[in-house]
């Protein structure tokens, strides 16, 4: 379910941590990166930060700064 899909009711405590730091990492990433992620990457990224919440992670820091080693990790495009 995407950020635009997501409604009052639908939305978890995961997801109210998760959802900002995901959304700023992608348009952070974005930016910088010059390209926007694919449905894909965005789907397991989404995955990836939830399963995060889900051990217990609460900062939205540390939680965007995963997202964005996650898309540049996950990025074909990004050369080290």
């Amino acid at each position: 379910m995407t950020a635009k899909h997501m409604t009052a009711k639908h939305m978890t405590a995961k997801h109210e941590i998760a959802l900002p730091a995901i959304m700023r990492a992608l348009n952070i990433y974005g930016a910088v990166s010059k390209h926007d992620s694919d449905k894909e990457t965005r789907q397991k990224l989404a995955r990836h930060i939830g399963r995060l919440c889900d051990w217990g992670e609460r900062d939205q820091n540390r939680l965007t700064v995963h997202a964005l080693t996650y898309l540049r990790t996950h990025d074909p495009n990004h050369t080290s």
